[in-house]
């Protein structure tokens, strides 16, 4: 593959960003997949990668229902790579609760925590909580603005929730990273697109949907981004996880990689591998990856 010309080449030095380029925990066979957790966030980071970002489930096979304490783990064994949730859930949370566990693991980690926010899909996980799932967007705004609020940030969209009579008190620590660890919203689907716009947030684009959806969805997402966008006080970040699959071919992979990459102009890139068969190597894959991550990093600016 001819691969671009490196940031460092003089003639070229100015027209290249670098990507940000995470992983995400991958499934290893038999292996107890909590445990596993701190030998793969270290093998990320001794390959040079950004970050890496564990998601949430719960009541299933190889569930990870609590990704806070989990990274909180992670954060004690892993000095450089950032940590962060692919789709940490609002509306299953008590909100004060949330902001003090967050800015504690965000002052544990140095300030490495990076937090993509959503709101779940699945009935039988809201029944289970004695929660409604046709008020999920709702309760994740409420859940939002009471975390920021704990902080001491007044929520910033338009018909924010309101405080209750009472106030919200303020948290103990607050987040290192100010004003806040970076939030992005996950999102599958034109509801909770337009949401996320309507909140100022980044849209964390799902490997699920092929790279022409993407595309539409972001359309849409910047279309409709209004004040929020710019009274969030963050840059707006563009992330997208995508998939690879184990024992693919390296260079068809970095091809796919790169072509989401430019064709999204990403900021952030957050690779999930995903096993083919039981016996696969997702190592291997990961090995293989990190060696081609000087070119994947050097993109159009």
């Amino acid at each position: 593959m001819n691969e671009p010309k490196r940031p460092s080449d003089p003639e070229t030095s100015r027209a290249w960003r670098r990507l940000h380029v995470g992983i995400t925990a991958w499934e290893q066979g038999e292996i107890d997949p909590l445990r596993d957790l701190i030998r793969q966030a270290r093998l990320a980071e001794s390959l040079g990668f950004d970050s890496f970002f564990l998601s949430e489930s719960h009541f299933r096979a190889q569930a990870r229902p609590s990704p806070l304490v989990a990274l909180a783990a992670l954060a004690g064994v892993t000095e450089r790579i950032q940590l962060g949730t692919t789709s940490l859930l609002l509306p299953l949370r008590d909100p004060l609760l949330l902001a003090e566990e967050i800015a504690t693991l965000d002052h544990l980690s140095g300030g490495r925590l990076i937090l993509s926010l959503g709101r779940g899909f699945r009935p039988g996980t809201f029944d289970a909580f004695g929660l409604d799932p046709r008020r999920k967007r709702e309760r994740f705004e409420q859940v939002l603005a009471t975390m920021l609020r704990a902080w001491g940030i007044e929520p910033w969209w338009p018909g924010a929730p309101s405080p209750p009579p009472q106030g919200v008190p303020l948290v103990e620590p607050r987040p290192l990273q100010r004003p806040h660890p970076p939030l992005w919203m996950a999102a599958f689907g034109p509801k909770a697109i337009d949401q996320a716009a309507r909140l100022g947030l980044p849209y964390f684009a799902s490997p699920m949907e092929p790279i022409e959806v993407l595309e539409s969805n972001l359309e849409r997402h910047r279309a409709a981004l209004g004040p929020s966008a710019a009274a969030a006080d963050r840059p707006m970040a563009n992330p997208a996880m995508r998939s690879v699959a184990v024992d693919a071919d390296p260079a068809a992979t970095a091809r796919h990689l790169h072509e989401a990459t430019a064709r999204l102009s990403l900021t952030h890139l957050v690779v999930r591998v995903s096993p083919a068969t039981a016996a696969s190597d997702p190592d291997s894959t990961l090995h293989a990856l990190a060696a081609r991550l000087p070119a994947l990093r050097a993109v159009p600016s």
